[in-house]
């Protein structure tokens, strides 16, 4: 097969090369102070139940 040749697309939630499917996703990152400003932050978006929250330390 050539990079010519025509692929038939893959039908919509194929999974990728690795078994998973892309989802785009966006996301906020917020750098705290300390632990305990991050979480009064945390627990502040947790009650707006709009999004997943996730908790990051690096």
């Amino acid at each position: 097969m050539t990079s010519r040749d025509k692929i038939p697309p893959l039908p919509p939630g194929a999974p990728g090369v690795n078994g998973h499917a892309y989802r785009p996703q966006h996301g906020v990152i917020l750098v705290c102070p300390d632990e305990k400003v991050q979480q009064q932050v945390f627990e502040t978006l947790q009650a707006l139940k709009a999004c997943k929250i996730k908790v990051v330390n690096t």
